[in-house]
């Protein structure tokens, strides 16, 4: 193998390691297929050690074929902060108190994606720019009275649930980011197919010079479009624009994933349901929602509000006004979001019962599901409508 083959062999390398998105345990991929199906990636590959999955997006041109979304680390209700559970074992017997009034919160930080109220690290945020709404909404939060906490807060959900102003969001990233997304399929095709073809051709030494200046030239570019593109997003300068900047400059693979780096930006405000919503056909959207909706509807028993734990009024006052507002968003896709939690139809006729939120199916007419812990419901009738899954 000759020098050349082995510089492409690392470029090559290279290009997969940038591919590879670090992403905290809440995060999730929105990816679409060849046939343009979008779909949603739950998993990834879990590294409990840095409390962060992987995920592989798509690898070759057309890029923009992602998103990145995800639940919030923390939630808010109009006493308070319920702070996410910390998963080791030393920093739990540390952090007892996952709950803060908003009485007792004294200062509020953020460190890249990190929040820290009082000193404690609240949660971990998709992007940078989450973890700096998040304390801009708890500031603003801490000098209102209760009552108004709770208007904001409801207005709060609506916000991230308007799949109205998603679609417009998505459709201005995608406009403003035309030349951009240009510029990156360039870079690539300059990389990966003109690099190696003229330097097999002509010889490394004779297109060296041209080839730097020519991603010289491709960087600045790409640098000053996606800053453009961010404003355009956000109405302001990425807060982290110097550091980003240098790296579109001094690493050509980097510069050619820019498209896709904005968009961990694009819809991260946004709950997933209501990229979902967006993003996926309508029989998947509803199968998707029919779950969620049970989730809501019938939490796990064992933790509590996924994962948090506070005062049972707050816990109260969060669950049922979060639903409310979930079931408004889901009468305006579907006209009876009740129907999404209508019984599955019967895998055989000795089923007795089933899973109000798995809807996994027993023979046994009273009980509790194996997986959840919760009561089961009996069958009323052996033809039932097919619920989505």
């Amino acid at each position: 193998m000759s020098d050349f083959q082995s510089l492409f062999l690392v470029l090559c390398a290279l290009y997969g390691i940038e591919c590879v998105l670090w992403l905290p345990e809440r995060a999730l991929l929105f990816r679409r297929s060849i046939p343009g199906r979008w779909r949603k990636s739950r998993h990834g590959w879990e590294l409990p050690l840095f409390r962060c999955r992987l995920f592989l997006p798509p690898l070759l041109p057309p890029f923009g074929r992602m998103f990145v979304g995800g639940y919030s680390p923390i939630r808010i209700d109009p006493q308070g902060i319920w702070l996410q559970r910390i998963r080791s074992e030393s920093e739990v017997e540390h952090e007892a108190d996952r709950y803060i009034r908003f009485s007792d919160l004294v200062s509020l930080e953020c460190k890249d994606r990190h929040l820290l109220c009082n000193g404690k690290i609240a949660g971990r945020f998709v992007t940078p720019s989450g973890a700096a709404r998040a304390a801009e909404l708890l500031t603003r939060l801490k000098g209102c009275e209760e009552g108004e906490r709770q208007k904001f807060l409801k207005e709060g959900f609506n916000r991230i649930l308007d799949g109205g102003k998603l679609a417009a969001v998505i459709a201005k990233y995608r406009g403003a980011g035309r030349r951009l997304r240009a510029a990156c399929h360039m870079e690539f095709g300059l990389l990966f197919l003109a690099f190696p073809v003229l330097g097999e051709l002509l010889g490394i030494r004779l297109i060296l010079l041209p080839f730097l200046l020519c991603l010289l030239a491709f960087g600045l570019f790409i640098s000053w479009e996606y800053q453009r593109v961010y404003r355009v997003l956000h109405g302001s300068g990425d807060p982290n624009r110097g550091s980003v900047t240098a790296m579109l400059l001094l690493s050509p693979v980097a510069a050619t994933r820019a498209f896709d780096q904005l968009a961990a930006y694009a819809v991260s405000r946004f709950h997933p349901l209501a990229v979902a919503s967006v993003l996926f056909s309508r029989e998947t959207f509803l199968a998707e929602a029919s779950r969620y909706l049970r989730a809501v509807k019938y939490p796990l028993p064992e933790a509590g509000s996924a994962g948090f734990s506070g005062p049972t009024g707050a816990q109260d006052w969060l669950s049922e006004n979060w639903r409310d507002a979930v079931e408004r968003f889901l009468g305006e896709s579907f006209d009876d979001p009740v129907q999404l939690l209508s019984p599955p139809r019967k895998d055989s006729e000795k089923c007795r019962s089933y899973c109000p939120r798995c809807c996994s199916q027993y023979r046994f007419e009273a009980g509790d599901c194996v997986d959840c812990n919760l009561p089961v419901h009996r069958f009323v009738s052996s033809f039932l409508p097919q619920a989505p899954r």
